[in-house]
């Protein structure tokens, strides 16, 4: 039987990335409702602006993603598949490592961000 241990860091780290994908998507779109103004006009700089925010925004969802599916066991570093969520375990993000014989709880559930 493995034994339990908690995972403090997960949580944070995905609440910064979420913040700070949002923090980055609300700049440069300010920045773009600045260069183009009211009513919008088509120009070079918001078109660039545009696109910066289109390729911020993939960029951000990526990584938003390897958050969940590239979990590292914060012992023995090894990469741990997400365990499938149990109605038991109230949808929690559980990351099991056989080598150090660890459930890692992160305190993260389904519907959480």
């Amino acid at each position: 039987m493995p034994q339990e241990r908690k995972d403090e860091e997960y949580g944070y780290q995905k609440l910064a990335g979420f913040f700070t994908l949002f923090l980055l998507l609300s700049v440069v779109g300010g920045l773009f409702l600045l260069v183009a103004g009211l009513p919008p006009r088509l120009s070079a700089g918001s078109v660039v602006l545009g696109v910066a925010w289109f390729g911020a925004l993939i960029v951000g969802v990526v990584q938003m993603g390897k958050i969940s599916t590239g979990y590292k066991c914060p012992q023995c570093g090894a990469r741990l598949p997400q365990l499938p969520a149990e109605k038991a375990t109230g949808y929690e993000h559980r990351f099991l490592c056989k080598e150090c014989d660890v459930l890692w709880l992160t305190g993260v559930h389904e519907g959480d961000g």
